[in-house]
């Protein structure tokens, strides 16, 4: 099915399968608009009997929370056309439109679609996720080089060897692994070959599982990524695996599991940015053991850490709410440290926003030139500043500069914490972009 795909602005005309043997065959549309990926249903009798129409009465309609919707649309739909067959998961009506009489449409969206499934792919057995910067950070290969150069050093020819290495088990839950690959193959322009080498996020289960639980897993690593690199990375292609759909001959004979190409607009999306991260540490600084002590951080401190990690995914939002973000995930990092460390509920509560954060600071390597009460300070200013209208109203470079200096330390915090040495942390520093004071022009 080398035509099946859905790209950007190229709608494909199909038909529905719903799953229930008393709805006519219609014809549909699916388009992948750039933002979602949309699906929409016609009926020829707007006022009529259609079931299609019916799957959109609910739309701006309330009712109990307890009160199921029976009336909308199957989670669960599958497309064929000409290219192939599509499973559609996520289903959920958006929008209806119909003349009276007359002819009308319902529009649903579609959470994620997988290009070949030719089943319900609600539960899946497994997912694959590729995310460009990974392989940079695992440091593992599987392309060899041996070059062979003339006595002026120019290149007269490449030898390349091409052996992925063996997965590297990260957890237990979901059989969470890392597993290198690469692929060989023609290009899109004519005379090229294209090889490709790449690490990918793998979770693979017997019994199928949400995709909630799979994407958990694949968050977790990625999460990490992001605050080595110190900026947001996303996922690249994605595959999700269900073993009752394995690929088939035309007979029917079972030839292998099959991995269906996933397009989603759910997950953070990679940039076109081809610019290398600078990691503040390595997969090979931490090792299995670190990824558990990380996983075991998200758990133990999650009100503090999530918020705070999800600051390098504030791309648009104000610099304002930003460092507000910032203090409330402080707050909450501090007061469990507070608890960890042995005090009191009670006294860990009454614990002022500057004890917090001077607990977070003393937890950290010794790498900085700032000092404990000059960052304390800092952070106390801007984060009141931006909470309190009495108070002095930073400006713009106090904010950014404070903020560049809030996720350093956070980010040393984490490193510490998985088992980073603080050798390593002030070798990497040298080249971290967050390390370098923010100035005005």
């Amino acid at each position: 099915m080398a035509d099946n795909k859905l790209d950007p602005g190229a709608p494909r005309l199909g038909w529905l399968v719903d799953g229930d043997p008393t709805t006519p065959e219609v014809a549909v549309l699916l388009h992948d608009n750039g933002a979602n990926i949309r699906l929409t249903i016609p009926w020829p009798d707007g006022w009529g009997d259609s079931p299609y129409r019916k799957w959109f009465d609910s739309i701006g309609q309330s009712r109990r929370a307890d009160e199921a919707d029976t009336s909308g649309v199957p989670s669960g739909l599958l497309f064929h056309d000409v290219d192939g067959p599509v499973s559609l998961v996520g289903c959920r009506a958006v929008s209806t439109r119909a003349t009276a009489p007359g002819s009308g449409e319902g529009v649903v969206d579609v959470r994620f679609a997988l290009l070949g499934g030719r089943e319900n792919y609600e539960k899946i057995n497994g997912l694959r996720s590729e995310m460009p910067g990974l392989g940079d950070w695992i440091g593992l290969r599987s392309i060899t080089e041996a070059p062979t150069r003339d006595d002026q050093s120019r290149l007269r020819s490449l030898d390349l060897h091409l052996e992925s290495p063996g997965p590297i088990a990260l957890d237990r839950s979901l059989n969470l692994r890392l597993r290198p690959n690469f692929r060989y193959g023609l290009g899109s322009e004519p005379d090229t070959r294209v090889l490709k080498e790449a690490i990918e996020i793998e979770t693979l289960v017997t019994k199928a599982r949400s995709w909630g639980e799979h994407i958990a897993n694949h968050e977790a690593v990625r999460q990490l990524l992001c605050l080595s690199a110190g900026r947001t990375l996303g996922y690249g292609q994605q595959w999700a695996n269900r073993a009752s759909d394995p690929e088939r001959t035309m007979s029917g004979r079972v030839v292998c599991p099959r991995w269906a190409e996933v397009r989603s607009y759910e997950l953070r999306k990679a940039d076109t940015s081809t610019t290398r991260p600078h990691f503040l540490f390595g997969f090979s600084e931490i090792g299995v053991r670190g990824f558990k002590r990380w996983l075991r951080v998200r758990s133990d401190f999650e009100r503090g850490v999530l918020p705070l990690t999800d600051l390098l995914e504030q791309r648009r939002t104000p610099i304002e709410t930003v460092v507000a973000q910032a203090g409330i995930g402080f707050e909450a990092l501090g007061y469990a440290i507070a608890l960890e460390s042995g005090v009191s509920r009670g006294s860990a509560k009454a614990e002022s926003h500057e004890a917090r954060l001077e607990r977070i600071f003393t937890q950290i390597p010794d790498v900085l030139p700032e000092d404990c009460a000059n960052w304390v300070q800092r952070s106390v200013a801007t984060y009141n500043g931006v909470k309190h209208a009495n108070r002095p109203q930073p400006s713009l470079i106090e904010l950014a500069d404070t903020q560049r200096l809030n996720l350093l330390i956070f980010r040393l915090w984490v490193a510490a914490r998985i088992g980073v040495q603080p050798s390593s942390l002030a070798a990497h520093l040298r080249t971290d972009p967050m390390a370098r004071p923010l100035v005005p022009l």
